[in-house]
């Protein structure tokens, strides 16, 4: 279709059953300013691209979205929020948001497809806090790297983390079964969680529920 500003029309091009190109036709479109039944799409909202692959609602109505350009902060209408600061962490794809508006993230890519490699504390403007990062407790000369794969955040700011470590072979790097670990709200590893390892490639979602319990989703 495209549009003819002149008199707000559309000229329409059909095609027939065969896939052959039958006519134009000029129809006047209405565009709503609201989304007149629940589950049809709000033309009003507007939302920069680069940003699609997790969107995460804060309290006071506002939205986090990350994604291949970093994370912005939106208004309910989609415009963006020139308070944020957006920390250029590339690729993001794990938001979680704390009690005290303080937004962890996981993102830009490691060597491996399921691994995002990074995780950051950002405070509630968008600034990364430099002081915080996950303390993995494996350490072994073999043990190269630490990837975090997903996160969930508990009601009490705790973090439960899913993450896989990269081994050094005799002739190759591989990764071993993912791991899922809780660490307080600083980073800390919390040694009241019993660790749990999952004989698959990937622990890739992680949620609390209402009663504490954490659901894995796994394959």
């Amino acid at each position: 279709a495209t549009f003819d500003q002149s008199d707000d029309t559309y000229w329409v091009q059909v095609w027939n059953d065969h896939g052959q190109d039958d006519c134009w036709s000029r129809f006047q479109l209405m565009v709503l300013p609201t989304a007149p039944v629940a589950g049809f799409l709000d033309g009003t909202f507007q939302a920069p691209a680069g940003f699609n692959q997790v969107v995460v609602p804060q309290s006071d109505g506002r939205l986090l979205a990350a994604g291949s350009r970093g994370i912005v902060r939106l208004f309910p209408d989609g415009a963006l929020d020139p308070s944020w600061s957006n920390p250029g962490l590339g690729n993001v794809r794990i938001l979680a948001i704390q009690s005290d508006g303080d937004v962890i993230a996981l993102g830009g890519r490691s060597t491996s497809s399921e691994c995002y490699g990074i995780s950051r504390m950002l405070k509630p403007d968008g600034t990364v806090d430099t002081t915080f990062s996950l303390e993995y407790p494996e350490t072994h000369p073999f043990i190269l790297a630490a990837c975090p794969i997903a996160l969930a955040v508990q009601a009490d700011d705790r973090i439960v983390v899913s993450y896989r470590l990269l081994w050094a072979g005799s002739e190759d790097l591989y990764w071993l079964d993912p791991i899922v670990r809780r660490f307080h709200p600083n980073g800390q590893l919390d040694d009241s969680f019993t660790p749990n390892t999952f004989g698959c490639d990937v622990v890739q979602t992680l949620a609390v529920l209402p009663d504490g319990r954490i659901l894995v989703g796994a394959h």
